[in-house]
């Protein structure tokens, strides 16, 4: 009977999100050190306008 629980309640349960990643390389000029950003999130990332 207790099985039946658990079916029961993974069935109510959402769905895992799996993360989401984004990267960023950036280098100010030639003599300069390339810079690398990396963000992880479980959220969408939405890319901002200039």
């Amino acid at each position: 009977m207790a099985a039946n629980v658990t079916d029961a309640a993974a069935a109510t349960r959402p769905p895992k999100r799996l993360p989401l990643v984004a990267v960023s390389v950036n280098q100010c000029d030639g003599d300069a050190p390339t810079i690398i950003v990396a963000l992880v999130s479980d959220r969408p990332i939405v890319e901002l306008e200039e």
